[in-house]
């Protein structure tokens, strides 16, 4: 192949080695620099790259050359390689281009990394030329398939360099070393691996793992006959290498590995050499294990091994993330012993991190990972079949190399350390110790693979020569986390002989603490180590004034050894404490100190933990040294709590009865039984009732019990509030607390729990107090003992002494309806007993049932409905007037508007027809029937049950047309009076779907003539109105009245409504006129008695807005007779003119304002008057309305044409000479500072000069 006749040659490139191999070398990097340039357009970081790398390829090409390092033949061989290749790729898919760029050329950092030539162009043939063997073809089709799957994945910056990640990761390739996998992986993380690892075929990953297999064990071959040949010098050896070789030339690793050919013919290689080729490779899959181990460690790991770019990706792997780990152990470890000190560190992992750990992972990644819901079952395998294994692995691995024997010290000295961390057989760590390995840094040391073992202490005792065990670690443990010394994490682990072991050595820190405060003896006492406590405490008597910390503070927590022991509720740990105390009674282990923080003393603490072990160890101590102090009767100086109190206010019933039975045994002492608190003045019992702690309870009213002379305050009042506890518990709702106190009272019935006490200061029984508060579960415990115990008085019929309400009554009231439920089961449970369901409130004489009604307590209703329907012969005072007021419970709820109560009459009625409810029933004062009263009051959806009601039973009489007996009104004239048009609406509903029915929609009123129509106009209901009018235009047959003349008054509905100015009313009237036209309002009707129209009406009267409101509706609708001119038939006066002679400015204002708008308009402005042939100015100014006057000038000033016919002769004296007749001052001088005064004759002016003289 390295003819030069055979070599198709491009244009770039010579044809022989005397040319300018510079530029054409150049010329060809420029080629490949614009084919990098299209191929990786959109990839910035990733064309930087390559093109740098094409560059120091170029550099390193020339500088192998100038100093005769490389043959330019060899070099000219390469570049024609390499220009064809820039051919060829124009053809590739645009994976394979990617794997070029990212795979070739590999950077170029050091000299020592490339043999020869030769090495690129393998790297070249074997990355991206088609093999023919059908593995790489089977291979590269198969990484192809699995990248472009994966790049989908990672952002586009990085896709040119997945193929060298791949590789890094699945062999573990030394990156420190290899320059070609140092390219940017920022943003790579475990998942895109992963991904990888999950969307390859599983063919693939069979192929690449047997490849992985085939080429290691080529490569010991070689090894191996290197070594016999070295010995031998036997030539058959060399060509059986080269045969190996020639298989390892066509081997995809080959090159992954960037292993040239001519590595393997150096015949000059020693024994020394082929063990440095075989370091190689142990260095290389210990640096995969140092990867893996940046996975666990819990802090930011050690990276020095990693380029900077690399190190940002482990570092995002070093949190735990099982995924990576997983995938590792599935593909890259099929055999245990492959590579057996990253086993060791997996096992070793995998038993500290706690089995469940990883497993609960697998678990809850199963949802998402389809990966995991493969393999997990073959993970946890695999580690659980190498846990079985692991000593044997890792001893077939050290004893069957001789390679091992040669091994210079440093190698020696880290594998000591790793099968140290790796937790493997104390005998083969003896073994290496004594081969010379003795030097190891205790900070390196992985100290968790020996918690469980037995040949702890023989490894300190083994390492106490070469090792200072007073070195921090930085190993992070649960609770005292981080940088301990190793007495620390023995005595965290509970290894008593490990810290005697250590406790043996040379200047052992005993007392020490950790950078978190803690020293060994806190350690021990807060995890309840007692063996360790027990083994410090005995070094405390041995050497002269040995120091442990007995009394030494945490630095955070400020908890002694004791208060730790207390506080975690190691009753064991405080007894061996007790025990050093009792055999050393100068020893001060802070048994009655306070917390300087909390201010609790041990006692306090372990009371309000409920560590009833620890106060029982403590009051055993106490009975044996009964002048030792243990604080127990002592207040805390904040909560002012003592001990006892501690225990029942946190529910501890352990502890309280620990202290009950000191107090049995030892009668004199005094534990604050009775102690009322010296803040809130509670007892303990007090305080257990308030808060429901009745397990605690329960204990005291035991202690009672079995002491019948013993004091607990059963009855005793609280100092201030005066209650009780059995009232305490009542107000507080805590049934069980109740249920408590009343099985000790029908246990010892003689005893006085006051169950029928009045409170001091409220009159109310516990019965009324949990009747109040509604508390049902209470009420329900005190029915039943009193179902249980007849005899027994609760209060069931007492009436409170204030407000004079029974329980019912309370309940109906305050609509506790579950508590009214549970008085009226106990009622019919036992029908002799009396609730008071009839009774009247002495007071306000209100019945249970009309409480809840005027309440609008509708649940509490139904309750009592319910009940009556189950009891029909019971009476709830369904139609019990109220002695005062004279309503049923049908009126107070229509009354009030409580239309639920309503409904749940209505219902009960309409499922016990017989039953009467007071449905037509009139109120013996007012006269009212409920739905009279619902229509006055405007209760809408009350008259909507009501007529609902009538709607379902038609046969049913509600008084929908029953006049009311004083007043006469209809429900329907009732509505429209008070001007409730929802009523009104509802009514009209009602009556859309049953047109039968009458609810006297035009019925004139008995006394008043006004149909409804008519009484909503007068008072102005404009929304009545409203409703009345879509009600006929959505039925035009329907008759409202709406052109009906009152009986007596004659007045159409607009007539009224423009007497009395309801301009909203009118305009209704109006609106509906505009959208129904054929409709006939009565717009310019005369009045049948006084023949005015509406728009006279409303000038007479001098409702200016009624005016402007029938004048808008002119414009709107401009044909339409308002009567604007119409005289009236006998005054002969048109609107403007009555408006004039009557003095409404306002209304002669709105009608020249319309003229203003509309010129075209006749208001009668100069019209003469039929009689006194006058116009309206010529009236006002006889008349001496001077309003008026002003109001026609201003107009006259703007419309000349008026005026000057106004003050002509036309219609006989001027108005000047009218207003000089009948002496109307004000008048004549408006005209005369008029400004249209030009318009006078001047003989009326003169007239009047005179007429002043």
């Amino acid at each position: 192949t390295k003819n030069h006749a055979e070599l198709e040659l491009t244009d770039d490139v010579a044809k022989l080695p005397g040319a300018n191999f510079d530029e054409k070398l150049t010329g060809v990097i420029m080629r490949a620099e614009q084919q990098g340039k299209a191929i990786l357009a959109r990839d910035t970081k990733g064309r930087e790259d390559y093109f740098a790398r094409l560059e120091k390829l170029k550099t390193h090409i020339i500088g192998q050359i100038n100093f005769a390092q490389q043959l330019p033949d060899d070099a000219l061989l390469f570049l024609v390689e390499f220009s064809n290749r820039l051919d060829e790729m124009k053809l590739w898919p645009e994976s394979q281009q990617l794997l070029h760029l990212g795979a070739f050329p590999m950077a170029v950092e050091s000299e020592g990394e490339w043999r020869c030539i030769d090495g690129l162009r393998i790297r070249l043939d074997l990355c991206d030329r088609p093999s023919t063997t059908i593995f790489n073809l089977l291979c590269r089709d198969q990484m192809n398939d699995a990248l472009l799957k994966l790049t989908s994945k990672v952002k586009s910056a990085n896709r040119v360099h997945l193929a060298a990640a791949v590789p890094w990761v699945l062999t573990g390739i030394d990156s420190q070393k290899d320059t070609h996998f140092k390219l940017p992986l920022h943003d790579l993380c475990a998942s895109d691996i992963y991904d990888l690892l999950l969307t390859a075929p599983e063919d693939y990953h069979r192929h690449l793992l047997s490849s992985i297999d085939d080429y290691l064990e080529l490569s010991q071959q070689v090894l191996f006959l290197k070594e016999q040949y070295i010995q031998s010098e036997d030539d058959d050896l060399l060509m059986e290498i080269d045969g190996i070789v020639d298989r390892l030339k066509e081997n995809a690793w080959t090159a992954l590995l960037k292993l040239a050919p001519n590595h393997f013919y150096d015949g000059s290689q020693t024994r020394e050499s082929i063990s440095n080729e075989l370091l190689k490779r142990i260095q290389t899959n210990q640096q995969l294990t140092r990867f893996i181990k940046s996975v666990f460690t819990p802090e930011k790991p050690e990276l020095t091994d990693y380029t900077d770019n690399i190190s940002h990706w482990c570092e995002k792997l070093y949190c735990g993330d099982f995924c990576a780990l997983a995938a590792l152990v599935v593909y890259c470890l099929p055999v245990f012993d492959k590579r057996p000190l990253m086993m060791c560190l997996l096992s070793h992992t995998w038993r500290t991190l706690y089995s469940d750990t990883l497993c609960r992972h697998l678990e809850q990644l199963k949802v998402k990972s389809e990966f995991v819901t493969v393999w997990s079952k073959q993970i946890v395998e695999r580690l659980t079949e190498f846990n079985a294994k692991y000593d044997e692995v890792v001893e077939k691995y050290l004893n069957n190399r001789e390679v091992w024997q040669t091994l210079p010290l440093n190698r020696k000295q880290d594998l000591l350390q790793q099968c140290i961390s790796g937790g493997v057989s104390f005998s083969i760590i003896q073994a290496l110790h004594n081969s010379g390995a003795d030097e190891v840094p205790l900070s390196s040391l992985n100290w968790r693979a020996w918690v469980n073992s037995r040949d702890w202490p023989k490894l300190i005792d083994l390492l106490s020569h070469q090792v200072n065990f007073n070195e921090v670690i930085h190993y992070s443990l649960p609770i005292i986390r981080n940088d301990n010394q190793l007495l620390h994490i023995a005595a965290y682990f509970g290894r008593a002989d490990v810290v005697e072991a250590l406790l043996k050595t040379p200047d052992i820190e005993v007392h020490s603490a950790n950078k978190n405060g803690y020293t060994p003896l806190h350690v021990a006492c807060g995890l309840g180590k007692e063996k360790v406590v027990k083994v410090l405490l005995d070094y405390k008597g041995q050497p002269p004034n040995a120091g442990i910390g007995l009394t030494r503070e945490h630095s955070t927590s400020n908890n002694s050894p004791l208060f730790e022991a207390c506080v975690a509720g190691h009753d064991g740990v405080v007894k061996v404490l007790l025990d050093y105390k009792g055999q050393h009674p100068e020893a001060d282990i802070g048994l009655s100190r306070e917390h300087s923080t909390h201010k609790n003393t041990p006692l306090h603490e372990a009371c309000i933990d409920g560590h009833d072990g620890v106060v029982k160890v403590l009051l055993d101590y106490k009975g044996q040294h009964p002048n030792a102090d243990i604080g127990l009767l002592r207040e805390h100086s904040e909560t002012k709590n003592t001990p006892l109190h501690e225990a029942c206010i946190d529910g501890h019933d352990g502890v309280v009865k620990v202290l009950l039975d000191y107090k049995g045994q030892h009668p004199n002492a005094d534990i604050g039984l009775l102690r009322e608190h010296s803040t809130f003045n509670t007892t303990p019992l007090h305080a257990a009732c308030s808060i429901s702690k009745e397990k605690v309870v329960k204990v005291l009213l035991d202690y009672k019990g079995h002491n019948s002379k013993a004091d607990i305050g059963l009855t005793k009042g609280h100092s201030t509030h005066q209650n009780t506890p059995l009232y305490e518990a009542c107000i507080a709702g805590h049934d069980g607390v109740v249920k408590v106190l009343l099985d000790y009272k029908g246990q010892y019935s003689e005893a006085d729990i006051g169950l029928s006490r009045e409170h001091l200061t409220h009159k109310n029984t516990p019965l009324h107090a949990a009747c109040i508060a509604g508390h049902d579960g209470v009420v329900k415990v005190l029915l039943d003992y009193k179902g249980q115990h007849p005899e027994a008085d609760i209060g069931l019929l007492r009436e409170r002494l204030t407000y004079k309400t029974t329980p019912l009554h309370t309940a109906c009231r305050l609509g506790k309806e579950g508590v009214v439920k549970l008085l009226l089961d106990h009622k019919g449970q036992y029908p002799e007993a009396d609730i008071g369901l009839t009774r009247e409130h002495s007071t306000y004489k209100n019945t249970p049932l009309y409480e809840a009604c005027i309440a609008g307590h509708y649940g509490v209703v139904k309750v009592l409905l319910d009940y009556k329907g189950q009891h029909p012969d019971a009476n709830i005072g369904l139609t019990k007037e109220h002695l005062i007021y004279k309503n049923t419970p049908l009126h107070a709820a229509c009354i009030a508007g409580h239309d639920g109560v309503v409904k749940v009459l209505l219902d009960y009625k309409g499922q016990h027809p017989e039953a009467d409810i007071g449905l037509f029933r009139e109120r013996l004062t007012h006269k009212t029937m409920p739905l009279h009263a619902a229509c006055r009051l405007g209760k809408e959806e009350v008259v909507k049950l009501l007529l609902d009601h009538k709607g379902q039973y038609p046969e049913a009489d509600i008084g929908l047309t029953w006049e009311h007996s004083t007043y006469k009104n209809t429900p329907l004239h009732e509505a429209c009076i008070a001007g409730h048009d929802g009523v009104v609406k509802v009514l009209l509903d009602y009556k859309g779907q049953h047109h039968n029915v009458d609810i006297g929609l035009t019925k004139e009123h008995s006394e008043s003539k006004n149909t409804p129509l008519h009484a909503a106009c007068i008072a102005g209901h404009d929304g009545v109105v409203k409703v009345l009018l879509d009600y006929k235009g959505q039925d035009p047959k329907a008759d409202i009245g709406l052109t009906k003349e009152h009986s007596i008054y004659k007045n159409t509905p607009l007539h009224a409504a423009c007497i009395l100015g309801k301009e909203k009313v009118v305009k209704s009237l109006l609106d509906y006129k505009g959208q129904y036209p054929k409709a006939d309002i009565g717009l310019a009707k005369m009045h049948a008695l006084y023949p005015n129209t509406p728009l006279h009406v409303a000038c007479i009267t001098g409702h200016d807005g009624v005016v402007k409101v029938l004048l808008d509706y002119k414009v709107q609708y401009s044909k339409e007779d308002i009567g604007l001119t119409k005289e009236h038939p006998k005054s002969k006066n048109t609107p403007l003119y009555e408006a004039c002679i009557a003095g409404h400015d306002g209304v002669v204002k709105v009608l020249l304002d319309y003229k203003g708008q509309y010129p075209e308009a006749d208001i009668g402005l100069t019209s003469k008057h039929s009689t006194y042939k006058d116009t309206p100015l010529h009236g006002a100014c006889c008349l001496g309305e001077e309003k008026v006057v002003k109001v026609l000038l201003d107009y006259l000033s703007i419309h000349p044409i008026d005026s000057i016919r106004l003050f002509s002769k036309e219609f006989g004296m001027s108005p000047l000479k009218l207003a000089c007749k009948y002496k109307r001052e004000v008048v004549i001088t408006l005209i005369l500072t008029w400004k249209g005064i030009e318009l006078v004759s001047r003989k009326d002016k003169i007239g009047v000069f005179f007429a002043k003289k």
